[in-house]
């Protein structure tokens, strides 16, 4: 029988709990000359092995930053690109985390509180049924993940054409998930969450929601390029009533998503996302993210930016829902061994992978994307080499205590994860790839 897997992330945290671990922090000793040689022989291998055709990468130290470079090739056509540190990838999920950052904007400003109920400030077409559970959805909810929605992506979360587009708002309407659980209760990674935010964002401050976060969160942090904006014609934009278009200077710089080998690339895209902006829609450089790594990595640099207060955005990061794979609000925890650990948060389109890590002990940040599907094989390794290549950790003085061994035996067996589809008819396919065994082994 299945059990569900929201349960074995504590328990497997209890295990965890049973190990003693004694290690030394060391700091990271590298200058802009020894990552860059490491990161072009760290990439060229990757890419090869994984047959990535474009990369780019952001490397920020102690508010320094130490690379901002592009790999490869970006684009096929009309004529071939290459990669450079202004070419603009999508980043998938890692745009969340600027929303995160404006819906503190407004509880800094007295607009909300992560206590309300988020009907109280959603549009009235938005507003979520209670479907008999007793409580309601706080934006505290939506902000951790743990709002009780199943899941939904099928068909309609990437699309292929911009004239499937459509606003945010028609959206969230026409594809509304059912509540499977009370709010609260469990965490599950919700995209839906994400394009309420971005709604309540855009209904809060009167402004649509590119316009919003350009204005507010992505150039006062520096992010020169990066838009929530799709490239399409304004005129398709106009007539599907969505917000103005990425400018044709800055679209000519987006990757293509490509597959195939070298010596014969295809187009693989495009995949628009614009209806879920808040969820996946972001568009970066290297360079954009190595301002968004300098931020994230100083508080001080946010506040001095007007962007957020340093203590608000400690309080973000502070462990909330007691489940590992999900900070407070939003940014996700990185056990990267030793007792090290990071937090942020990666992402992947259909074609394409991207992985963003900050690392408080050694005041450092990694972003990585990629234009293929090969990169989901290596965007959220980098970070973990560099580390352990630049500032390794001294062996494990590993203690078992004896009821170690019971509690692993407790966790084995066979587990469904809680994100799925509980009604739609997607629910078959999600089942199917939800489910894992975990075994206990002697060590």
């Amino acid at each position: 029988m299945f059990r569900s897997f929201f349960t074995v992330i504590a328990m497997l945290g209890a295990v965890s709990a049973g190990y003693a671990q004694t290690t030394a922090q060391r700091p990271l000793s590298a200058n802009s000359e020894s990552v860059q040689a490491w990161v072009d022989g760290a990439m060229r291998t990757a890419m090869e092995q994984n047959e990535v055709s474009g990369a780019t990468v952001a490397v920020v130290k102690d508010g320094q930053v130490l690379l901002v470079k592009g790999y490869g090739t970006s684009r096929i056509t009309p004529s071939p690109r290459a990669t450079d540190a202004d070419t603009l990838f999508q980043v998938a999920s890692i745009s969340k985390t600027p929303v995160y950052i404006a819906v503190m904007q407004l509880v800094e400003a007295g607009g909300l509180k992560l206590n309300d109920p988020a009907n109280a400030h959603l549009p009235v077409a938005l507003r979520l049924p209670d479907q008999g559970f007793k409580k309601p959805i706080l934006i505290r909810h939506l902000m951790t993940h743990s709002a009780g929605f199943e899941d939904s992506a099928l068909g309609h979360l990437f699309v292929n054409k911009p004239e499937r587009l459509m606003p945010l708002e028609t959206y969230l309407a026409r594809y509304r998930v059912n509540r499977v659980r009370e709010a609260g209760l469990q965490t599950s990674y919700s995209n839906y969450a994400l394009g309420l935010l971005g709604a309540i964002v855009a209904h809060r401050s009167g402004m649509d929601f590119p316009t919003y976060m350009e204005s507010k969160v992505l150039r006062p942090m520096g992010m020169a390029r990066a838009t929530y904006r799709d490239p399409i014609a304004p005129e398709v934009a106009m007539k599907l009533g969505l917000p103005a278009p990425m400018d044709k200077a800055t679209a000519a710089n987006i990757t293509q998503q490509l597959g195939g080998t070298a010596s014969k690339r295809k187009e693989l895209g495009p995949e628009f996302t614009g209806m879920i902006a808040p969820a996946g829609g972001l568009r970066a450089s290297a360079n954009d993210m190595a301002a968004y790594l300098a931020a994230l990595s100083d508080p001080a640099l946010l506040e001095a930016r007007g962007v957020l207060k340093a203590a608000t955005f400690a309080e973000m990061l502070r462990p909330g829902v007691p489940l590992p794979g999900t900070r407070r609000m939003g940014f996700m925890h990185y056990d990267l061994g030793g007792g090290r650990t990071g937090f942020g948060h990666g992402g992947a389109m259909m074609f394409g992978a991207s992985d963003m890590i900050v690392v408080p002990d050694q005041n450092l940040g990694v972003f990585v994307s990629t234009n293929g599907r090969g990169g989901f094989s290596f965007a959220n390794d980098l970070v973990r080499r560099m580390l352990r290549d630049f500032a390794p950790l001294p062996p494990s003085a590993i203690v078992r205590s004896p009821e170690v061994k019971k509690m692993a035996q407790e966790v084995a067996g066979d587990w469904i994860a809680n994100r799925r589809s509980w009604f739609r008819t997607e629910k078959a396919v999600m089942l199917f790839d939800s489910t894992t065994n975990i075994a206990a082994e002697d060590n």
